[in-house]
């Protein structure tokens, strides 16, 4: 694992930064030495995490100028190596929501789009019992995925749980049994005649 910082230095001068440099230029070039020197069988996940965070990246750091052209140039670079290089990054949506025309096109230049969605913390406060799951911390919206069938969504209803243990877990979303009823906990529905509803039956 290599770790690659920002190339921005903290500017102690007390001068203007220079919004017409790309802060992503020696990122770039670092990347296109790297995979152009390396073995052809190696595999490389590049990890771009919190892209365009003000806490790690300058303010002309998400003008389009910028941005747009880092993703193209990324992209011609998985272009070029498609059997051993993959790239996943994360954007902060609280800063950038779906809705801006910025987001909008960075989604049109990514392969498949993922949408984590936490829930509010006090709906995280469930009781479980030993050998039940642990309740979800999310929904997962899949509103694009790489392949074939690029530009579609998946139609189920997916959450996340993110644990020490298992790391990033994601399954069906289902609601969690009410405090307090027994049937619902045990999994156990009556139907006429006597004896347990089979799966077929709650389906049906």
């Amino acid at each position: 694992m290599h770790f690659t910082p920002l190339s921005t230095q903290p500017d102690f001068q007390f001068k203007d930064a220079d919004t017409t440099a790309s802060p992503f230029t020696k990122f770039l070039t670092h990347l296109q030495t790297h995979l152009s020197s390396s073995n052809p069988t190696t595999i490389h996940r590049i990890i771009i995490p919190n892209l365009l965070s003000p806490a790690l990246y300058p303010a002309h750091a998400s003008q389009p100028e910028h941005i747009l052209q880092f993703l193209h140039a990324l992209r011609a670079l998985l272009r070029k190596h498609p059997s051993s290089t993959s790239a996943l990054f994360t954007l902060p949506l609280s800063l950038y929501p779906r809705s801006t025309g910025l987001t909008r096109w960075i989604e049109l230049l990514s392969d498949g789009v993922l949408e984590l969605a936490p829930f509010p913390s006090s709906s995280l406060q469930v009781k479980t019992t030993p050998g039940q799951e642990e309740p979800a911390q999310g929904m997962l919206k899949v509103h694009r995925l790489p392949g074939w069938n690029e530009g579609s969504a998946s139609g189920d209803d997916l959450s996340f749980l993110l644990g020490r243990r298992k790391g990033l877990v994601v399954r069906p979303y289902s609601l969690p049994p009410v405090e307090g009823d027994q049937e619902a906990q045990q999994g156990g529905v009556e139907i006429e005649g006597g004896g347990k509803a089979t799966k077929v039956d709650i389906e049906f």
